[in-house]
């Protein structure tokens, strides 16, 4: 049976929330306000999200895909046709 996951990681402080989507670990930096949309299908395990922070402090949401497809949107457009 699959299972469809829909969120949305919204950065409402004033310091920089740092996306990593991995397996690739592509780099996505949240501003203030800024907000990322995740989505995609897993048949059996979901999408984790795993929180951790650097010895400066910085936070750090690492998205895990399931056994299905991930994408993450920032602005509309799909992260890895970002600049």
């Amino acid at each position: 049976m699959k299972k469809y996951t829909h969120c949305v990681i919204e950065n409402d402080e004033n310091l920089d929330l740092h996306i990593i989507v991995e397996p690739e670990a592509h780099y996505v930096p949240l501003k203030e306000y800024e907000k990322v949309i995740v989505y995609g299908d897993q048949p059996a395990s979901p999408i984790t999200i795993r929180v951790s922070n650097d010895h400066s402090g910085k936070v750090f949401l690492a998205l895990w895909p399931g056994d299905g497809d991930m994408i993450v949107e920032k602005d509309g457009k799909n992260i890895f046709d970002l600049p």
